[in-house]
């Protein structure tokens, strides 16, 4: 029975995560699966005035303000709980001065050679897949990217309960701090 625990446990979980980008529209698509067909999560995001508002294909519109997504950056390191095993991107470049979106195009794929070198060093299980599409006389911008991500459900337990202490924290030490008590060391 432990056993069966236990496994259960370190068990892993594959996360795909996708993510789309179009510079026309100015919308992010955001999707997340379960060992890469159950759906979790599908939804797109648009830059409002304050913050961003998400727009589920269920009809559900959720208004996240900025401050709301500045206090993320603390509490979730996905680079230390989970083990990235696939980044695969591809990007559509193009303006009606083909100069432009040629010099776009070697700007950004001397920056992801950069950041798959130095990501390949820290992680070198980590499969890189890049590709830059450079359009003549024709304004576009579209990214179009997907993560696959390992984690076992223990890991997945320990991360929650991290995030939900920091947040206790967070919640206490303002109360202190409105009502002025203070320790005194």
């Amino acid at each position: 029975m432990i056993i069966c625990a236990y496994s259960v446990l370190i068990f892993p979980i594959f996360i795909s995560i996708g993510l789309g980008f179009t510079g026309k529209d100015k919308k992010l698509m955001l999707s997340a699966r379960l060992f890469g067909f159950i759906k979790v999560f599908n939804a797109e995001f648009i830059k409002t005035e304050g913050g961003l508002l998400m727009i589920k294909k269920s009809g559900k519109n959720t208004f996240i303000p900025y401050k709301k997504l500045l206090g993320l950056k603390k509490s979730f390191e996905p680079f230390k709980d989970y083990h990235v095993l696939r980044v695969k991107t591809q990007l559509d470049i193009g303006t009606k001065e083909t100069i432009y979106a040629l010099t776009g195009g070697f700007i950004v794929s001397f920056a992801e050679q950069t950041a798959g070198a130095i990501l390949r060093e820290l992680k070198p299980y980590v499969k890189l897949d890049n590709v830059i599409y450079v359009h003549e006389n024709e304004s576009v911008i579209r990214l179009n990217g997907k993560i696959v991500a390992v984690v076992n459900l223990l890991t997945a337990i320990i991360s929650l309960i991290k995030i939900i202490t920091e947040k206790i924290i967070y919640v206490i030490r303002r109360k202190q701090n409105k009502f002025g008590c203070r320790n005194r060391a």
